[in-house]
């Protein structure tokens, strides 16, 4: 979270995946998150192509939004990096790149 109280993206992401380890419907995904069905939709088309989320058919045809095992990956991976007390965020500013420079070791 920024010092506004706003979420960033991996804070969302993390929401979503958390929200959707048991499988759920967008409906109760979307409040669980507190989103609305465009940011979700956004959010999920995403994290479907990334493989960390998968669209199953439930009952009735409804969709259903489950985590895949990468994205439980992803969450245990962030989860880690959260205890190490390290700010994941995704507004953070890595390094310029060191392309062309030797090391010497």
């Amino acid at each position: 979270m920024d010092k506004e109280g706003r979420r960033d993206q991996l804070d969302i992401i993390s929401e979503i995946l958390r929200a959707c380890l048991a499988g759920e419907r967008a409906t109760h995904v979307v409040y669980k998150t507190n989103l609305n069905f465009k940011r979700f939709k956004a959010y999920a088309e995403y994290l479907v192509s990334k493989g960390f989320l998968e669209v199953l058919e439930g009952r009735n045809g409804l969709k259903i939004y489950r985590t895949t095992d990468r994205g439980r990956l992803f969450l245990d991976l962030l989860e880690e990096i959260e205890e190490r007390g390290v700010e994941a965020s995704s507004s953070t500013r890595w390094p310029a790149s060191r392309r062309g420079t030797r090391r010497s070791m």
